[in-house]
């Protein structure tokens, strides 16, 4: 039923847990997962405006320094080996795996991923990196449910 699964992750807590939902969906019949991860537009928004100012922000360090291009370089890597981490950890599984790391707005990327990929349900987790407890649902899950045309299984905290 559920042969293909997208998968996005924000390497949050709570898409560590989703990962173990995405495991046992093999019992169930998935052969194929769909990783991804989005670089929100709104940082890159941020890093090109600080660096316009000759200052940027370097998220694997914590300080300010470099250029746009060597920020953007070192999240791409960081993400990359997450991404490779995970992949790995289903293909011992025995899933068949493809791990995407795109950049733009959560929700649009997303949608636009769950038609291309044409995969047949959504596993995300119910919030991610702001995990705002006063929160009922994270506002990309929330959105994720209202809008896709795929079945959507939702981790809870």
């Amino acid at each position: 039923m559920f042969e293909k699964i997208l998968f996005p992750t924000d390497f949050s807590d709570v898409a560590a847990k989703a990962i173990e939902y995405v495991k046992k969906l093999k019992q169930a019949g998935t052969k194929e997962v769909v990783l991804l991860n989005i670089i929100n537009q709104s940082l890159l928004d941020s890093i090109g405006l600080i660096c316009s100012s000759h200052t940027a922000f370097d998220e694997t360090t914590g300080t300010f320094a470099g250029d746009e291009e060597e920020i953007l370089n070192k999240i791409m890597q960081k993400r990359i080996q997450k991404m490779n981490d995970l992949k790995s950890e289903l293909e011992t599984c025995g899933l068949r795996v493809k791990a995407l790391i795109k950049k733009g707005y959560p929700i649009s990327e997303l949608l636009a991923t769950e038609k291309e990929e044409k995969v047949s349900a959504i596993v995300i987790g119910s919030h991610g990196r702001k995990n705002l407890p006063r929160v009922f649902l994270g506002d990309v899950s929330e959105k994720v449910i209202r809008r896709s045309k795929s079945p959507v299984l939702v981790i809870k905290r």
